[in-house]
């Protein structure tokens, strides 16, 4: 197959431009985070050790001075945990002790009446608050023993709550905390008001994820830090150091500049520690100007949280996006929530983005001022910068830094790039149907949010045409397909849109029931910018035979396996001993052996141009069939799992963050300066 069977081979997205200039959020508005606590009977199974509690306890603790904030649990029931207020010390000691309460006694999964509760009098759009939801649950939409009646509240969720959310400019952060959630209500409610859809594992994530939400709810301030170093400026009036502990962490403390430090037990009066199971929270007013350090374990959810009057504005990113997806990125520095415009300071002013790749190493991108493109205007104190694309599925983390000689400023945000939008379960059928399969295709997302309007399939790489699928009344699609697709590859295309705003269309492969495991690639990282790729052995567990297919075919030269490596490494290694014998080069035995290598490898390519043609023709089928049985119900056979082909090496959708190199931005800021003094001594 084309491109190594890549599973992610054809990937086009139409994205709109919404305006010639980057759209600011609103200036000055008030964060209005809502924090909305699932307590049903399944969170003992989900989160027996109740890390719920800290996890709201470190949003509570975060809440800046003057913003609103309020908790909700839901089981059967809907209770106000922690009433709605200005969040001042005081609503920040009641939450502490309120969400002790929190516990997994609730009978019933009520997500409609927490959502309906928590957003009461939020009807139209007010634009001087930010209103971000945060709703953690486990399971399904569980109202009732008649599984009617949780329907229909599922089905009120999706047509009445949603589009009234939407309509007053409600963001919706979701967290399924079990593989057992509704996930595609979950990630419809996200995606529909803009808001993230987080997965966790375990409960031990849910600190990060929170630090995360919170980030997102409420867009505060914050300083980079490099091997747990941070400057702090003459702006800044109070910061909070969020310092992750997990673990056999030894107990943390902080070095002031000139070299004193304190801890949890001692500190001065203008410092609150507090210590929770996961993270400590050290909160400092009027810091001394200088360089400050962590002294505990480097974690990359550590935060420096700020109050400063100095802030890096960055325009609003999407937190959901397909794959290939193309964005803008446009960052600003405020002075009193102005736009920053003093050009000697603007001068001065270096801004990066580190942007993580699917391998969780990270890339280091310029945002420049320069009216090139994407940039609009040069030296308006706009910095821009595009993101490279992301084609794999899953959760990346976006660093803005901005760096001058008398601050630094960090604005963080994580981004999901959306997989396949239907979800793929396969039977095989008894023996008595002849080895056919079953395909059933769902919506990953609410058809209100995410439209397919096309879906077809085919035989990947094949010339026939590809076939259009039927979807039956329940927006699914179901069909029966013959028995010689197993061991294939199937390529399947869908177009629509999300939002009704967003056109794409995304092409993907599965693999059915029978093809052979393919090679991982392995990276290894050899010396400063080396990076050598190696393949690994296919495994000899292969279903029917193929293998043995397989090695014949790539052994039909009658040479031995690795034969042609063998003979290059014994040139390489006569080369080596002549060379330790004697300092002179002898240039016609050098000829010789690149000329031999390049021969081998013409004639190995030769070879392995014969075996795909052969492989291709032997693998072809006939132009098959789709059929939609007429009952799709409990079929006899053993369910199989359909398989992506050829993904790159596997990335979890593990929420746990990874280091972003914050360093590696820093260095790229480093020798900008010097290339710019450089040419400022020649000129």
């Amino acid at each position: 197959m084309k491109n190594g069977l890549n599973a992610l081979r054809v990937i086009v997205l139409v994205f709109f431009v919404l305006a010639a200039l980057p759209a600011w959020a609103a200036v000055n508005q008030i964060p209005d985070v809502r924090v909305l606590i699932d307590i049903s009977g399944s969170m003992k199974k989900s989160d027996p050790q109740n890390l719920r509690i800290p996890a709201t306890r470190l949003i509570a603790g975060l809440m800046p001075d003057g913003s609103r904030c309020g908790v909700w649990t839901f089981g059967r029931y809907v209770n106000m945990l922690v009433p709605v207020r200005n969040v001042d010390d005081e609503w920040r000691e009641l939450a502490r002790e309120k969400s002790t309460l929190i516990n997994s006694a609730g009978l019933y999964t009520n997500i409609e009446g927490v959502l309906e509760n928590a957003s009461s009098g939020w009807f139209e759009y007010d634009p001087n608050t930010k209103r971000n939801i945060i709703l953690l649950s486990d399971g399904y939409v569980d109202v009732s023993k008649n599984p009617d009646e949780s329907a229909e509240s599922r089905r009120r969720i999706i047509e009445k709550t949603l589009p009234r959310l939407k309509k007053a400019g409600v963001i919706v952060h979701t967290v399924a905390l079990s593989e057992d959630a509704d996930h595609q209500l979950l990630e419809t409610i996200s995606v529909g008001t803009g808001g993230s859809y987080m997965k966790a594992t375990e409960a031990s994530q849910l600190n990060r994820l929170f630090l995360k939400l919170f980030e997102k709810s409420t867009e505060v301030p914050s300083l980079p830090l490099k091997n747990n170093k941070f400057k702090v400026d003459k702006s800044i009036k109070n910061m909070t150091l969020v310092i992750m502990q997990e673990g056999d962490a030894k107990p943390a403390a902080v070095i002031l500049p000139g070299g004193k430090s304190f801890n949890q037990a001692f500190h001065p009066k203008t410092v609150k520690w507090h210590h929770e199971n996961g993270f400590d929270l050290v909160t400092i007013e009027s810091p001394v100007e200088g360089l400050w350090q962590i002294d505990a374990n480097i974690d990359p959810d550590n935060r420096v949280i700020v109050a400063t009057n100095i802030e890096l504005g960055v325009s609003p990113l999407p937190n959901s996006i397909m794959p290939n997806e193309i964005i803008h990125i446009y960052g600003h520095m405020l002075e009193d929530g102005k736009p920053l415009i003093k050009r000697r300071l603007l001068d001065n002013i270096d801004m990066v983005l580190l942007q993580e790749q699917h391998n969780g190493t990270a890339q280091s991108i310029h945002l420049s001022d320069s009216g090139i493109p994407p940039d609009l205007g040069v030296g308006d104190g706009v910095f821009s910068a595009t993101m490279k694309p992301l084609d794999v599925q899953g959760v990346y983390e976006l660093s803005v830094i901005a760096v001058s000689p008398t601050f630094e400023r960090e604005y963080r945000h994580t981004l999901q790039v959306m997989g396949e939008p239907v979800s793929i379960d396969v039977k095989e059928l008894g023996a008595d149907k002849d080895g056919i399969f079953l395909m059933t295709l769902t919506p990953r997302i609410d058809r209100s949010i995410l439209v397919i309007e096309s879906l077809t399939v085919k035989l990947a790489d094949s010339e026939q045409p590809a076939v259009e699928l039927p979807r039956d009344d329940n927006e699914t699609w179901s069909f029966e397909l013959p028995h010689k697709v197993e061991g294939k590859y199937l390529t399947f295309a869908a177009e629509g849109k999300i939002d009704g705003k967003r056109e794409f269309s995304y092409e993907w492969d599965i693999a059915m029931p029978g093809v052979p495991p393919l090679p991982s690639v392995v990276t290894d990282v050899v010396g400063k910018g080396e990076v050598i790729i190696a393949q690994e052995s296919v495994e000899n567990t292969v279903i029917g035979g193929a293998i043995e297919e397989h090695v014949s075919a790539d052994n039909s030269d009658g040479k031995e396996p690795g034969a042609a490596d063998a003979q290059v490494s014994d040139h390489q290694e006569a080369d080596s001993g002549k060379d330790a014998k004697s300092h002179d080069t002898n240039w016609a035995l050098v000829i010789g052996i690149i000329t031999g290598v390049n021969l081998l490898f013409a004639i190995g390519g030769g070879v392995w141009w014969w075996l795909a043609r052969k492989r291709k023709k032997s693998g072809e089928v006939d132009e098959f069939e789709v059929v939609v049985p007429e009952s799709v119900g409990v079929q006899a056979g053993a369910s199989v799992s359909a398989k992506k082909g050829a993904e790159p090496a596997a990335k979890a959708e593990s929420n746990a963050s990874l280091d972003m190199n914050q360093d590696a931005a820093l260095e790229v800021i480093e020798k900008a300066k010097e290339v710019e003094a450089e040419a400022d001594k020649v000129a």
